[in-house]
């Protein structure tokens, strides 16, 4: 049976999957973000449609909890794709214009 996308609704799920090693998912305007635990820190990554990511590293859940809540209050969704992992490939500048259009094209 093929993995699914899983809609992260509670601070408990999305703890329980972070715990797993699994990668949450969610996306803002203008950039597709990435939350990981490793190490018992919590990352956030930051991906703008174009220039540099960004990571930041928190060691407060509770923190995280609230990043997360308020995140949802302003309807931001978080996924989970068991068994899913990051492709940490660089891009030129570019590369980056091609795959924003390309990706705002497939979208329209």
């Amino acid at each position: 049976m093929e993995e699914q996308w899983k809609n992260i609704t509670t601070s408990m799920q999305l703890f329980f999957y972070l715990e797993k090693g699994e990668i949450i998912a969610f996306k803002l305007t203008d950039a597709e973000c990435y939350m990981t635990k490793e190490d018992k820190k919590y990352k956030i990554i930051i991906q703008p449609n174009l220039g540099a990511s960004r990571e930041y590293i928190h060691k407060n859940k509770k923190m995280i909890e609230k990043f997360f809540n308020d995140m949802r209050e302003v309807e931001i969704d978080f996924w989970v794709l068991p068994g899913a992992t990051l492709d940490n490939k660089k891009l030129t500048i570019a590369e980056r214009v091609v795959d924003f259009f390309r990706n705002k094209k497939e979208r329209s």
